[in-house]
């Protein structure tokens, strides 16, 4: 991730409530709103830029507030310097073109891995510091949004482009970025544990970030747990996990439109979603093909990933060592066993060839690249735990 100018959060109109510090970076927290009582438009800059073009979010509610930005400054330390060294991606994995962002939980601690290919090709590993956890790049790999804990209050939801971390928003429960659009993010924030979560969204161009309320999800206030795990053009994917009277938990997949209404819900765990919208669930004791909006996969499922074309699936199953991969109509066409632990498929290359899965032997992490046009496996040792990768051209 490159290096910028120090953040500036610009908050246009409404207050500050009293809430604990933001992570230990430098940057400037503006007079306004970044709770979750937060109400309509906010913009948030990043790097002192002008804002985003209208036109990328039709909604009038975006448009920024016409009061001025009052800043105050926090120093919380000087960023670390990234740490870039010659290694080639395509040097431990020939044939692979592009470039992989990580977010890791390394033994310094949170770091952004940007790796390249090609004859240039280098590993940048840019320490991130303020107890970040679930940090996650968007699509492009340009921005990193993360959670923030400070001892038992809920949690920030912060985004850092490298250099600064910048608090956005207090009260987030969980966050995700669209799958295609760069700089695109929802979440959700529940300020009371008897209100319902409410859905957020927001869009990050030239510097800055829009964001707004979006939906109240009445109906989800008695869920134990609500978690958004997915965004796209089809509009949100909710897992919610409900106790029962016995104690027990009973997992369900939610489908909401992009105007954030419940449109069809599943009973079983999220697993993935696929380039045309379709939400893969398991672990559920429904029979059959379901409608459209979800397909059923093995009730083992741990991970799955479409290849960029959507014609082909890539899916762990609990306890396994192996990837399978399916076509379309569920067929296996290939099987790797890569005798490793606790693997989840990550990725897939823009070019549909690899698929990167992370796993285990031990208490060694590795990152495995299968090459699916050679029919072979390559292992690339790491030394730190993947949380979010993306793969860009």
């Amino acid at each position: 991730m490159a290096g910028g100018p120090r953040g500036e959060v610009r908050v246009l109109g409404g207050t500050v409530p009293g809430e604990p510090g933001p992570p230990r970076r430098s940057v400037l927290i503006a007079a306004g709103v970044l709770a979750g009582a937060a109400l309509g438009a906010t913009f948030l800059s990043l790097s002192g830029g002008d804002g985003i073009d209208a036109s990328l979010i039709t909604d009038p509610a975006l448009q920024p507030d016409p009061f001025p930005a009052t800043t105050v400054a926090v120093d919380y330390g000087d960023p670390l310097p990234p740490i870039a060294v010659p290694n080639p991606l395509d040097a431990p994995v020939p044939g692979f073109a592009g470039t992989l962002v990580m977010t890791t939980d390394s033994p310094a601690g949170l770091e952004v891995w940007t790796w390249t290919a090609g004859p240039e090709g280098t590993l940048t590993r840019d320490p991130v510091l303020g107890d970040l956890v679930d940090a996650r790049p968007d699509a492009t790999g340009a921005v990193v949004a993360a959670l923030r804990r400070h001892g038992d209050d809920p949690p920030w939801l912060v985004v850092t482009n490298g250099t600064d971390v910048t608090p956005v928003f207090f009260g987030a429960r969980s966050f995700a970025w669209h799958a295609t659009a760069p700089g695109e993010i929802a979440w959700l924030a529940l300020t009371s544990p008897t209100d319902s979560p409410t859905l957020y969204i927001g869009v990050r161009n030239d510097g800055g970030l829009y964001f707004k309320p979006l939906a109240n999800l009445t109906g989800f206030a008695e869920e134990t747990t609500s978690r958004l795990v997915g965004y796209d053009t089809s509009g949100f994917v909710v897992e919610t996990w409900t106790r029962g009277d016995g104690g027990s938990f009973t997992p369900s997949v939610q489908r909401l439109d992009p105007s954030g209404r419940p449109v069809a819900s599943l009973e079983g765990y999220f697993v993935g979603v696929a380039p045309d919208g379709t939400v893969a669930v398991g672990e559920t004791t429904v029979t059959g093909t379901p409608a459209g909006t979800f397909s059923l996969l093995p009730a083992a499922s741990t991970s799955a990933v479409w290849s960029p074309g959507g014609d082909r699936l890539a899916i762990t199953a609990d306890a396994a060592t192996s990837v399978t991969i399916e076509d379309t109509a569920g067929t296996a066409q290939a099987f790797f066993d890569l005798g490793a632990d606790h693997l989840t498929v990550r990725a897939w290359s823009p070019d549909g060839r690899f698929v990167i899965v992370s796993g285990y032997v031990g208490d060694d992490a590795l990152l495995v690249f299968i090459d699916t046009a050679m029919a072979s496996v390559r292992p690339v040792p790491i030394d730190g735990h993947p949380i979010g990768l993306v793969v860009v051209p």
